[in-house]
């Protein structure tokens, strides 16, 4: 191809106008799941909970029990999601467990010693630290899964 050729199609495609997108939802809530439980408070007419329904650039849509209600963005002072406690459950699961798990192998450890002299196993408390720290992120995660908790998206 020839360079005056590409450079009069680069200079056109250049020159013509933007397509035009449709009005996206604000980012700064972030994205919802459909019927996911919201609560949100509002500088005018106070707390408003219910499920999602859509989002708009100005708006969002929730269902409560009873009718509809429709939201601006410009009003919202404070906005949360009903979520898990899943992380959460995990990392405190993890932590617990696995220092009283290294404890526990490090006494029991010494406890089995025969030898006239003995000191904790480095092998046995690294062991009882992941063992337990494994056990505790998952019975953690189970039971955080369980328990509902809001979560703040704003701001």
């Amino acid at each position: 191809m020839r360079p005056q050729l590409v450079l009069a199609l680069i200079c056109t495609a250049l020159c013509l106008p933007a397509p035009t997108l449709p009005q996206q939802a604000p980012a700064r809530f972030g994205s919802f799941r459909q019927t996911q439980l919201v609560r949100i408070r509002t500088v005018h007419h106070g707390l408003h909970v219910g499920r999602f329904v859509a989002m708009t650039a100005d708006s969002i849509f929730l269902r409560p029990q009873r009718g509809s209600d429709t939201i601006e963005t410009a009003a919202i002072s404070e906005l949360w999601v009903r979520g898990t406690a899943t992380r959460q459950g995990a990392v405190i699961g993890a932590a617990t467990v696995g220092v009283v798990g290294a404890a526990m192998l490090s006494l029991l450890s010494v406890a089995m010693c025969d030898a006239a002299e003995c000191a904790v196993d480095g092998r046995a408390t690294v062991v009882g630290l992941i063992g337990g720290a494994v056990a505790g992120a998952i019975s953690g995660a189970v039971l955080g899964a369980m328990a509902g908790r809001w979560h703040r998206r704003y701001p």
